[in-house]
């Protein structure tokens, strides 16, 4: 035991400026773990207020473990005779782990602890990659992979490539990385822990949650389903097993919690966000808890969906899955995902139009405010009424083509209409004046602008449009209105695509 209780993150902050070769190395949970490309990893640990190192390989190289092991002792003692390392067997063939505890830390503090981990970091990864993995020694240089595989980053999340287990079932490694690429290059990916409402929101293809917590606080899981889009993939957990698989249909709506969730959250506030999921139900379950070895280090450092025992994150409701955790479902998933009704990448034409649809309807079916009301909130998805009144007051032209026509120009909702509350959809500082062609890249998320007016425009965006219609990129297209600053964040942060 320590003499106190590492911060381990600022301990690993500390490891990292001592030694350069950790710069790679990223936190997950009690774990420092610096990935490589040999489908394996060697992790710092601090679990129990102890220290330690662990090994772990994969598949190929689990019958080696043994000799591995010894090989690992023999070499060790040399540095440190009262050596605490024992083998953990493989789990259904998948992976095994060596794991080390040092001698002799016991009443230290965390600078001693400190000089030991970088000492025993380069004693152990050489020996890792020199007499394990029979390359040259990473200490000065740990490999990364390009492109897509750049997630081998600071956040500690493997790459694409190396995030495939060797025990993909029924597909190749690089089958299932190509799978994985053709989904993520146009799609986000998420991960929803469902498990009192499950029945209803399977059975009903959508989920909901409340806009904020019960003491009205921002919480960022719920903040997610404004984020997710059609075409992008959703798993389903529920009862410590992912369920189901589904694809998103339509963009979040604001909407009154869904009738038949009955009791089940009492305490969830009435007002909230809805998205439309075409869920297809796995043939055979995934127990997370089987296969935490090749999932636990793919985990998000922030927000995660399950703990590294497979446990569900409480609280956690939408989560975001990194590509390489992607990757890693895909290969335990194995051919059944061949089966799903998302078997290829989908986008989804006319899905924001649908749900305005729906919010309307639900507007229209609204007893507590009065006819008047009700047709102004109507009015204003359509840019039309007292919201174009009030935008027509300060906006005066087309921001980025300078049309000044008002018969033109369309009243465009910058935070999106089904997004906004009563206020927000007759608020003319939700609004911008745009040219139609302008509307709709502004509505797509194609294009959006800084809060100091500058143009962006999306990598997602086709070239050869944005030239024809002499769509400049960095032009300043004026200043706004602070008021209008706060829904421009918003654009940014949940239509813009990035």
């Amino acid at each position: 035991m320590l003499k106190n209780e590492i911060q381990w993150e600022a301990f690993c902050e500390e490891l990292k400026t001592r030694e350069p070769s950790l710069e790679s190395a990223g936190i997950k949970g009690q774990y420092l773990v610096v990935p490589n490309e040999n489908h394996t990893h060697v992790s710092l640990g601090f679990a129990k207020k102890q220290l330690s190192v662990r090994l772990v390989f994969f598949n190929d190289r689990i019958q080696e473990a043994p000799k591995i092991w010894n090989t690992f002792k023999d070499v060790m003692t040399q540095h440190d005779p009262n050596i605490h390392s024992k083998l953990l067997p493989a789990v259904e063939n998948r992976a095994s782990m060596i794991v080390y505890r040092p001698s002799g830390l016991d009443g230290t503090d965390e600078q001693v602890a400190a000089d030991w981990y970088v000492k025993w970091w380069r004693n152990v990864s050489t020996f890792w990659y020199e007499q394990v993995l029979n390359t040259d020694s990473q200490v000065a240089k740990i490999k990364t992979s390009g492109d897509m595989d750049s997630e081998l980053t600071a956040t500690g999340q493997q790459s694409i490539s190396s995030g495939v287990p060797d025990h993909a079932r029924d597909w190749s490694r690089e089958e299932v990385r190509i799978l994985a690429q053709s989904y993520l290059v146009q799609s986000n990916v998420w991960w929803v822990n469902h498990k009192q409402t499950f029945e209803q929101e399977f059975n009903g293809n959508y989920i909901w949650s409340p806009i904020t917590k019960s003491n009205g606080e921002k919480n960022e899981f719920y903040e997610n389903l404004k984020r997710v889009r059609p075409g992008d993939i959703i798993f389903s957990f529920a009862n410590a097993i992912i369920q189901a698989v589904g694809v998103c249909t339509e963009s979040a709506v604001r909407i009154p919690k869904p009738s038949e969730f009955g009791v089940t959250g009492e305490a969830w506030a009435n007002d909230g966000w809805k998205v439309a999921v075409s869920f297809s139900k796995l043939k055979k379950t995934i127990r997370p808890k089987d296969y935490m070895v090749e999932i636990a280090p793919t985990l998000p450092t922030k927000y995660s969906p399950i703990r590294e025992t497979g446990d569900g994150n409480q609280g956690a409701y939408l989560a975001s899955v990194p590509p390489a955790m992607f990757v890693v479902l895909l290969s335990i998933i194995g051919n059944q995902w061949s089966l799903l009704d998302i078997s290829s990448p989908v986008i989804v034409s006319g899905a924001e139009a649908t749900s305005d649809n729906q919010v309307e309807a639900a507007v229209r079916n609204r007893t507590e405010i009065g006819e008047t009301q009700i047709e102004q909130l109507v009015k204003a998805r359509r840019g039309q009424g007292i919201y174009r009144k009030n935008l027509e007051n300060f906006e005066q032209k087309c921001r980025v083509t300078g049309t000044t026509a008002f018969r033109h120009l369309r009243a465009s909702h910058i935070l999106p209409w089904r997004l906004s509350n009563d206020f927000e959809k007759l608020d003319g500082n939700n609004g911008l004046l745009l040219s139609p062609h302008i509307d709709h890249l502004f509505d797509q998320g194609y294009i959006s602008f800084s809060n100091d007016g500058e143009l962006l425009i999306s990598s997602f965006a086709d070239v050869d449009t944005i030239a024809k219609w002499h769509i400049l990129s960095g032009q300043n297209c004026g200043v706004f209105r602070k008021e209008q600053l706060p829904y421009l964040e918003s654009h940014r942060e949940f239509i813009f695509r990035t």
